[in-house]
Parts: C-alpha cells; structure tokens; sequence
C-alpha cells in the first residue's frame, strides 16, 4: 500500500486507520504457543501478571456468540486479562464482556499527526539516538520492560529479534553511557507510521527523551514518503504526543478483568 502523504489525504479514514494500526502491531509481534487467531480477533495467554499479557483483541464487527468463546479462557484464568477493540462496541458487545466479569476502563486514544508538521526535539547533551537489531535485545527488552513497568518475559515479546524478522519494522531507543534508556519501535502498515512500545527509565524521565524516540522515527519515516505518523497513547503519554502535534482521532475501547 503506498503511503499516505498527510492526513488529509486521508479522506477521513484516519481514526480506523490509527485504531486498526493497534491490531496490526500486535499480529506483527506476538508470538506465542497460546495466540489464538480467527476472522477479527486474535487472543494470548502469556501467564503473566499484567492485563496486556492475557488479553484478546478484535476489529470490527464480531458477532457476540464468537466475542464470547474468545473471551471464555480468558474470564477463567486466574490472572489479570483485557480485551480491547478497534472500534465502537455495540450493547451487545459491552453486555458480553460484562457477563464474563470484564469491566470498562474508558478508550486508549488513537492519535495521528502529520510527519512534515512535527514539533522539533533535541536530546540534552551526553545522550544519543540509535537504531538496534537482534545483538541489542536483551539490553533493549532490559529498558522497555522497566521503562513501562512490564514482566520481562512480556516486554521480550517486542524484541529487536523478533523485530529483524520483518522488513517493515525498526527498533529505536536513546543510549546514555553505552546503556539504553528510552526505547519506541516503528512499525510501517496500511500506508502510515505506527510508534509502539515508547518508555523511558523513571530517573531519566522529564528530560525530553520519550518525545524525541517518538519524533526522530517519524521523521525518518517521512523521509520515506510516509505522510502521517500514528500511535496509541497511555495516559501519562498523551500531553506528550499533543505537544508534538499528535491529534486524538479515534479510541480503543478496554475492559479489564481483575483476579479476586
């Protein structure tokens, strides 16, 4: 698919666009013994303390009786579990998860900007911006994992390893004395510049650094042609991204299920 070259250019897709870009990432990346994949939806299982862990995600419209046989591993493990969509929920949808113990967290914001309009960013003096391939992934998983305060075993999911394995994904992160201490990940599909798995090591935040993992991809991403930049914010992340130029375009509905 060629690249968008702004959001305009878009015709008003953005938000799906920006939303289904969450979806793609994942597929791209979870590779698991317990994934479990069908026509909108996919589910994992890792055993791992953190919602994000256990977690289906679907796009679309699913029918209710195939959104509920997804979810049912998931309400009976005994482990924190999430389910997202991409789009809207229908009463139907909502009186599903709700049925299995699941209940609303709000929406993750999607958030699209265009690359060419990007506010500037530096990095303060004694700090450098680097590209990483499979010999850096302990050290990158090291980062991310601590940096956004997952299990490791988690975080190693979105490894520079598994990164090599596709020609439309690049692993950044910014080095202070030879040691990784903000990561992001772009991943190019359906024609705009998706950022993932942005953090910074809490004694190195409030110095610039997410901002500049977030924009110094983009910008490379441009110089490729792609118009539009894409992402899914946390909430601390959020002031971050509109500072740059980053808009809300749509939301990921989450709903949570917590052990007892």
């Amino acid at each position: 698919m060629s690249p968008f070259l702004s959001v305009a250019d878009m015709n008003g897709l953005v938000g799906e666009v920006a939303a289904d870009h969450f979806l793609s990432a994942f597929r791209t990346f979870i590779d698991h013994p317990s994934l479990a994949t069908g026509t909108g939806y996919m589910r994992y299982i890792t055993g791992e303390m953190h919602p994000l862990g256990n977690c289906a995600l679907f796009e679309g419209d699913v029918p209710a009786e195939v959104v509920a046989e997804v979810i049912v591993p998931l309400a009976e493990a005994p482990l924190p579990t999430a389910v997202v969509t991409t789009r809207p929920t229908s009463p139907a949808f909502e009186a599903v998860v709700a049925s299995h113990g699941f209940s609303p967290f709000g929406a993750m914001p999607a958030m699209a900007v265009d690359t060419a309009s990007l506010a500037s960013t530096s990095l303060p003096d004694g700090y450098l911006f680097n590209q990483y391939g499979p010999d850096q992934s302990d050290e990158f998983v090291d980062s991310f994992a601590a940096g956004y305060e997952l299990p490791r075993p988690l975080a190693a999911l979105f490894s520079p390893s598994t990164a090599a394995r596709f020609d439309n994904v690049e692993v950044f992160g910014v080095e202070k004395d030879g040691r990784i201490v903000s990561t992001s990940i772009l991943i190019y599909a359906n024609g705009v510049a998706g950022i993932y798995c942005v953090s910074t090591l809490p004694e190195e935040r409030k110095k610039g650094l997410g901002a500049h993992v977030t924009a110094e991809p983009l910008r490379r991403a441009l110089a490729k042609g792609y118009g539009v930049g894409v992402l899914q914010a946390s909430e601390p992340g959020h002031p971050v991204y509109k500072r740059l130029g980053f808009q809300d375009v749509s939301g990921l509905p989450l709903y949570m299920r917590m052990p007892g």
